[in-house]
């Protein structure tokens, strides 16, 4: 459809990005305004996420053929992926790339009714040159003066993918918050930490993520020290413990908390008789 209304020279689509958008011949991507990859792939995706993320943000690429020299040239090429896969793509934090739309399944193919409504949308609307013409010069009239890219639209399925793909650190802390009613949690000294989300981790089926070492760990959670860590000494050791509600706060703001109330906590004035043995962090 894309192809009809700009043309196949400003169009291309693919089912194998690992040859066509990040292979050595890459030449489907050369001076291309919409790539689709159509049945998108989560091992594919996130095998070559740091280049994809490059493909979206870079200014110019390098395009080559067999047989042929390499060409730098501007980059426009805006991708659209088409997936029925439950994680098709690697979301992270601080994402400002993507847009995740789940479509409706009320259409889904497979029945009688529903493939007769495809052939006559196929056959009433994108076949004919008049309607194509109609859509074409519908798009090619909106203002875009006053549009601002970063406003893009946040769905419930971009935040459920989101916080699917959030770091397991991120994870293990929020579970932490949320078995507790009391504002400030301990965690304790580092190599504690590292047990409790190791076997946190065993727990909840996490089997085959790599969980950090004691540098890493205090590396990431040094990170967070603004956003609701606190680091401390006690007993001659670094240790740590969470302030839940500012931690609670910026996995809101990152769009990493699922759950839509806010948590009940205890204040400090209610904590004075719960025996804090970090009291001093």
């Amino acid at each position: 459809t894309i192809q009809k209304l700009i043309g196949k020279d400003f169009a291309e689509e693919t089912d194998s990005p690992a040859r066509d958008l990040f292979g050595q011949f890459n030449i489907k991507l050369r001076n291309k305004i919409m790539m689709t990859v159509n049945e998108a792939k989560g091992r594919d995706n996130f095998q070559f996420d740091n280049l994809l993320k490059n493909l979206v943000d870079a200014h110019t690429i390098t395009t080559a053929d067999k047989h042929s020299k390499a060409l730098t040239h501007n980059n426009y090429t805006r991708l659209i992926f088409t997936t029925n896969e439950d994680n098709p793509i690697h979301i992270e934090p601080t994402d400002r790339r993507n847009v995740i739309i789940e479509t409706s399944d009320e259409r889904l193919g497979g029945n009688p009714e529903n493939d007769e409504y495809w052939r006559k949308m196929n056959q009433n609307l994108l076949e004919k040159e008049q309607n194509l013409f109609d859509i074409y010069n519908y798009l090619i009239n909106i203002k875009l003066e006053n549009w601002n890219y970063n406003h893009r639209p946040i769905t419930e399925i971009y935040k459920a993918l989101k916080s699917h793909n959030s770091p397991l650190l991120w994870k293990f802390l929020k579970s932490k918050i949320m078995e507790t009613k009391k504002n400030k949690i301990i965690l304790g000294k580092t190599t504690d930490v590292i047990y409790e989300l190791k076997d946190w981790a065993e727990r909840n089926n996490y089997k085959n993520t790599q969980i950090p070492n004691a540098s890493q760990l205090e590396m990431k959670l040094k990170e967070l020290m603004s956003s609701g860590i606190q680091r401390g000494k006690s007993g001659g050791y670094t240790k740590w413990k969470i302030i839940k509600c500012d931690l609670q706060m910026f996995f809101e703001n990152n769009g990493s908390w699922e759950n839509e109330e806010q948590l009940d906590f205890i204040d400090d004035d209610e904590e004075e008789h719960i025996i804090d043995p970090y009291k001093d962090l």
